[in-house]
């Protein structure tokens, strides 16, 4: 009878272990609008054995999941996960909800990405525009310098590209070999 009531009152799910994975939802930091960036504070990385640079696997709402590469940041809440808009939007998640983080060292280098922009998210530029201006610059030289960043992707994220003043919207329709992949220069 005693656990039957505390089962109707509530306060044994407040009783229950959290898991260590599992993370509460905050805003990216300001000046952090990269879809395939997520960011946890150092101490939460640490407890986590996660390390800035390493390839994570998220999982949202419903089994809805997608890759980031980790970086650490003082300006997210310990305890809590830094994603950004876009980020939140592929795992069906709003800030508050509660996404798991895993480490992912299966992600393999991608052959083959077939990225298919939304018609009315391409702001008038043609297929070949699209590749030099919008696509190469973000997965091949995002740092201006020509280092490829080995960006990872998941099939079915949707990603938005800054081209100057507008957003080109595109959805990861296909990637080779697996459904999750690291693109790099070689793709």
């Amino acid at each position: 009878d005693d656990l039957f009531l505390a089962a109707q009152d509530g306060s044994a799910a407040l009783d229950a272990p959290k898991l260590p994975h599992a993370l509460e939802i905050a805003d990216a930091p300001l000046d952090a609008d990269d879809t395939s960036v997520c960011h946890l504070h150092p101490k939460t990385a640490e407890a986590l054995g996660l390390m800035a640079g390493d390839t994570v696997r998220i999982r949202g709402k419903r089994d809805h999941e997608t890759l980031c590469t980790l970086a650490e940041s003082g300006a997210v809440a310990d305890g809590h996960l830094g994603l950004a808009s876009g980020t939140r939007a592929n795992l069906r998640l709003a800030p508050g909800g509660v996404a798991k983080i895993y480490r992912c060292d299966n992600a393999r280098s991608a052959s083959l990405v077939q990225l298919v922009p939304f018609g009315d998210a391409t702001g008038g530029l043609t297929s070949e525009e699209l590749r030099e201006s919008v696509f190469s610059p973000h997965f091949f030289a995002a740092d201006g310098e020509g280092n490829a960043p080995y960006r990872p992707l998941h099939e079915g994220d949707r990603i938005t590209l800054r081209h100057g003043a507008q957003l080109v919207e595109v959805k990861v329709a296909l990637i080779e070999p697996a459904r999750r992949a690291i693109v790099v220069p070689e793709t």
